[in-house]
């Protein structure tokens, strides 16, 4: 599978600023602002009406900021968009000299500043609690944090607006990225499309002005009812989209391209000090890359980070008195095609395998030199070897009934769409 760089080699030029590695949040009338941590003249800033653009100038000092770790993207839900930010990371190890970390929490800001307070005052006493130490008063730490928005939401619909967001992120096609159970809750139901006919064809007796007269009461049931469950079933989406991304082995790093394995990459060791990482990364294995498509746009190049999912294990190991060997597994899984393995099998017509994996095996030896010097695994390793496998479902258009204990595969279309 050929890799598909996101950046053309015209727009790589550009990639001139260093990756943000942290950045200080802080919240404003007319949305958020990510000031970077390493240049604090540098600021991303994310306004509720969709606009994503960078400034550069004076270092502003913000009375309330939340320290959060990098921007997983901005997605758009039938009420709200939200921005994703990691708010918790672990180190996981390191590989070649580069720490690697794994996400273990994440937060959905609302672009809207009444329900984005709120989960900004939840950030705040979260991490001030934390800093404190005072384990008895600390809020109980979850994967996500939306705050009350569908409460909040539900009483200010007539009065809320709409964020204009790209269409890609909308609608049946922006959930492809996610299950397709994501996509199906918000399918409108056959019997929502066919209600209106129904009660419209009953027959009744009472006189014309009593019948407008409860079919204006019935329609504004109907929309609160609506309202409702479209409140709650965007809070459940919005925390599935969060489970996810803390729960389900995502990894990232600031200066090692975790996309790409050794033997792709054009040289060993990313220069993240001259160009981000987006300007490298192999979209195949960057699994937020469809919802940083605004920071792409923005010119947030700085702040969008590619997450990996899939599985990373570092361990070292005393080969002898003075060798020392750590081994290192890096499964990257492609987002082009997974699902649950009842669901999503074969290839599509496009060539994308289901649930395609490519697991590499690194080995840095660790020795001392002539001098007795001692030589770091990742400063200036003696050896480092590479070894990439690859695995997936059979690569071709085919079907299985749901019967039987062993179901024969039968292969789909022709020769020549296989």
């Amino acid at each position: 599978m050929a890799a598909e760089s996101p950046l053309s080699i015209a727009d790589r030029s550009a990639c001139v600023t260093a990756q943000v590695r942290q950045s200080r949040l802080s919240l404003c009338s007319t949305g958020y602002r990510l000031q970077s941590v390493d240049s604090p003249t540098s600021t991303l800033v994310l306004r509720f009406d969709g606009q994503v653009f960078t400034e550069t100038g004076s270092k502003v000092e913000d009375q309330q900021i939340v320290v959060v770790h990098a921007v997983v993207g901005i997605f758009k839900l039938e009420q709200h968009s939200y921005v994703l930010a990691v708010t918790d990371s672990h180190l996981q190890g390191t590989i070649c000299g580069k720490d690697i970390y794994e996400v273990s929490g994440v937060c959905a800001l609302p672009l809207d500043y009444d329900s984005g307070k709120i989960v900004f005052q939840e950030l705040l006493q979260e991490q001030t609690t934390t800093a404190s130490g005072d384990k008895s008063t600390a809020v109980p730490r979850k994967s996500y944090s939306t705050g009350d928005v569908a409460g909040l939401a539900a009483a200010q619909l007539e009065n809320s607006s709409r964020v204009d967001m790209n269409d890609d992120l909308t609608g049946e096609a922006g959930f492809r990225w996610l299950s397709p159970q994501i996509s199906r809750m918000f399918r409108p139901s056959k019997d929502s499309l066919v209600s209106g006919t129904e009660d419209g064809a009953t027959g009744s007796s009472t006189p014309q002005t009593e019948r407008e007269g409860s079919a204006v009461v019935e329609t504004s049931s109907g929309v609160r009812k609506t309202s409702t469950s479209l409140e709650r079933m965007e809070r459940r989406v919005v925390e599935e989209i969060a489970r996810v991304f803390s729960t389900s082995g995502m990894f990232y790093a600031f200066d090692y391209d975790l996309t790409r394995s050794l033997q792709a990459k054009d040289r060993q060791v990313i220069d993240g000090v001259s160009e981000p990482l987006a300007c490298i990364a192999d979209r195949d294995y960057w699994f937020n890359w469809h919802i940083q498509q605004p920071l792409l746009t923005g010119g947030g190049l700085a702040w969008a980070l590619p997450l990996v999912q899939g599985s990373v294990q570092i361990g070292r190991c005393q080969i002898s008195k003075d060798d020392v060997v750590q081994i290192s597994v890096v499964s990257r899984r492609n987002w082009r095609r997974i699902g649950m393995r009842y669901e999503r099998r074969g290839a599509d017509t496009n060539g994308n395998v289901a649930n395609f994996v490519e697991t590499e095996q690194i080995l840095e030896l660790e020795s001392k030199q002539e001098s007795g010097q001692h030589v770091d695994v990742g400063a200036h390793p003696t050896h480092i070897a590479s070894f990439v496998q690859t695995r997936g479902s059979m690569p071709f258009l085919w079907t299985q009934t749901g019967a039987g204990l062993h179901p024969a595969a039968v292969v789909a279309g022709t020769d020549d769409s296989n």
